[in-house]
Formats: structure tokens, C-alpha cells, sequence
């Protein structure tokens, strides 16, 4: 009678540490999933529930001008640009310049201990921020063909595709009637 006992009393115990590991294993798994969530894209939440401004930082080579800054603003649910001219701005730029946010990040790096020359990024060339979150943009990765990004204290490897449109000059977010 007091083995059978015995044995009882091991199996409980034994499956009560099964239970914590698997607990325990549930939990380390939800934790990793909500970190791999939240930098699963470049949109986070200190930009806020929606964009309402947009600036871009372009440095020029040209002695006359050291950068060049595009400033637009959301106003009654249309983007007008306020700097360097006024007038509104091409709505479906504007939505191309967002998918930014919702680019799928391939890697994403600290930039503590890292040479940012590597990435592009020692200075400053290129940025657009977006509600006032800046996301600086490096050279292409030789190997994927895909950019350096910083955004904070991370450099981030993204398949953008606003590059393009971020180079070009500020009449290209004007919006042209004649077309």
C-alpha cells in the first residue's frame, strides 16, 4: 500500500512539472511572438493612430543649398505640401510614400558597437519622418540589394520602394492637373 502511494505521489509531481514546463514554454513562445511582432514593420506607435505630417530630408552636393526639405501636412483628409512650395500635393504619392510603414523588415540590428559607415548611415543623407519618427535611409545590402534603414537606435534591412520618389524633387509631389 505504501509503494502504490509512493508511485502516486511521484506521478503527481512528476506531471505537475510537465504542466509548468509547458506553461512555461507557452509563455516564452508568446513573449518571443509579440517582440517579432512589434518589429515586424517600420510603423510603430509613437507615430500615432494616423500620419497627419510627413517631412523629407534630402542633403545637396550643391554649395548654394546644404539639404533640401519637403514638408507636408494633412489637412481636412487632403496632404498639402507647405515647404519649399505650397499647393496640393499627388494623394497617390503620398500613399506610396506610406507603404513604407508596412515594408516586411528582413533583419533589424542595434546600431551600439556597429560601424554605421558600413550601412550608409554615419550621416545623415536621406530621411522622411512621419509624425515626427525619423527613418534614415542607407546604402543597398550588396548581397540582398535591399536598403539600410535606421529608425532610433536599430538599423533595419527593408525592401523598400520609395527611394525613387524620396530623390526627386519637390514638384514631383505636387499634384499636376494637366494629366
Amino acid at each position: 500500500m505504501h509503494m502504490i502511494q509512493t508511485l502516486t505521489a511521484k506521478r503527481l509531481i512528476l506531471n505537475g512539472l510537465l504542466l509548468l514546463t509547458i506553461l512555461t514554454l507557452l509563455w516564452f513562445i508568446n513573449l518571443q511572438y509579440k517582440q517579432t511582432e512589434k518589429i515586424d514593420s517600420l510603423y510603430d506607435e509613437s507615430m500615432g493612430n494616423e500620419i497627419h505630417s510627413i517631412s523629407i530630408f534630402r542633403q545637396n552636393k550643391s554649395e548654394t543649398s546644404k539639404h533640401s526639405n519637403i514638408e507636408l501636412k494633412k489637412v481636412d483628409n487632403k496632404w498639402l505640401m507647405t515647404k519649399p512650395i505650397e499647393g496640393e500635393a499627388d494623394q497617390r504619392k503620398i500613399k506610396h510614400l506610406m507603404t513604407l510603414l508596412s515594408e516586411h523588415i528582413d533583419a533589424s540590428y542595434p546600431i551600439k558597437g556597429k560601424n554605421l559607415a558600413t550601412f550608409g548611415l554615419d550621416e545623415e543623407r536621406l530621411s522622411v519622418s512621419f509624425n515626427g519618427v525619423k527613418i534614415q535611409f542607407g546604402v543597398l545590402n550588396p548581397i540582398s540589394h535591399k536598403r539600410y534603414l535606421r529608425k532610433g537606435n536599430t538599423v533595419y534591412i527593408v525592401a523598400e520602394t520609395v527611394y525613387g520618389l524620396l530623390i526627386g524633387g519637390a514638384d514631383d509631389f505636387i499634384l499636376d492637373y494637366s494629366h
